[in-house]
């Protein structure tokens, strides 16, 4: 159940990861894939290629495959001992800010921009794990939430609390029993749930194509010349070899 999951806790002081979002879904633990699973995170509505920013300082760890080809997942190991994933961002959009796996980040800094899923939509999905984690945990409905998997509401509400661009009343936090669109199901059944294509790996080789070669083709008038030009051509191959 979403409630045996223990809640996240980090720095006294988180900043919010988005700025620029639109909605934000409390969606965890809620039912996906028809009730196969639960969602391990929280959902952060944002136009594409919107700037994320780390909670606090940390390293970045890992990345990974998640939603498709333009949205995979980079992991950060916090100061404060949580890993946080960050889901559903561009491929090596890190390097935009000339990042890369090891690189030390400070609260506020850019991580990444938001990516857009197969089905067009763009966020960032947002988890947190125990200290250590390097790949995301899939929460299958049928067992136990997994055992490093950690709840990242409350620590997303606090960084909230201290961020005055979140008082905006365009910004609505929206319930998953009633809001209809939060459920991209279709999206993450189609690559496994967050662990899909990734698209770090160069694109297949293709060799180069040349035209044939042909065979010089004689005007017309040249045809009769046949015999001649052949008997021209041994005199001189003659004339190379006594040479």
């Amino acid at each position: 159940m979403p409630n045996s999951v223990p809640m996240a806790t980090g720095a006294r002081s988180p900043v919010f990861p988005l700025p620029a979002v639109t909605r934000r879904s409390w969606n965890f633990g809620h039912s996906r894939a028809s009730g196969v699973r639960r969602h391990a995170g929280v959902d952060l509505y944002a136009p594409a290629d919107s700037t994320v920013h780390a909670p606090e300082g940390g390293t970045l760890i890992a990345h990974q495959p998640f939603l498709g080809p333009q949205a995979v997942a980079l992991l950060m190991q916090t100061d404060s001992g949580a890993v946080i994933l960050f889901g559903e961002v561009r491929p090596k959009s890190w390097e935009f800010y000339d990042l890369k796996i090891g690189s030390r980040v400070e609260a506020g800094d850019p991580v990444g921009v938001v990516g857009v899923t197969p089905g067009g939509s763009s966020m960032l999905h947002f988890e947190m794990y125990a200290p250590g984690t390097r790949r995301n945990s899939r929460w299958l409905t049928a067992g136990s939430p997994p055992a490093n998997l950690l709840n990242p509401t409350e620590y997303l509400r606090t960084a909230i609390a201290l961020d005055t661009s979140q008082t905006d009343p365009d910004i609505s936090d929206t319930d998953p029993t009633t809001d209809p669109d939060i459920d991209h199901d279709d999206e993450a059944d189609q690559v496994d749930d967050e662990g899909g294509d990734d698209d770090d790996t160069d694109p297949p080789m293709i060799p180069p194509t040349f035209p044939p070669i042909l065979p010089p083709v004689l005007p017309p008038a040249a045809m009769g010349l046949r015999p001649l030009l052949f008997v021209l051509g041994l005199s001189l191959l003659f004339d190379e070899v006594r040479r």
